[in-house]
């Protein structure tokens, strides 16, 4: 992901190694379809449909209705 790397490059100095960890960990994502299997306190339970791979998800900040493409009926 070249704008990841770019941020690296330009920001390096500024970034304690934490969060540079964190902001190269973001060119490892994974886009595929998973189903939400459970809330629990601070994180979800995502299981990939591809390949029935479990993952434990913490940090998510978006609301339900971002995640899941929800549309209100009017």
């Amino acid at each position: 992901m070249a704008v990841v790397d770019e941020y690296l490059a330009t920001c390096a100095d500024a970034l304690p190694e934490e969060h540079r960890a964190i902001v190269e960990s973001w060119k490892r994502k994974i886009s595929r379809r998973f189903i939400m299997e459970r809330y629990l306190k601070r994180s979800f339970i995502f299981i990939s449909v591809h390949n029935r791979t479990v993952y434990l998800v913490s940090g998510i900040t978006s609301s339900w209705e971002q995640m899941l493409w929800y549309r209100r009926k009017r």
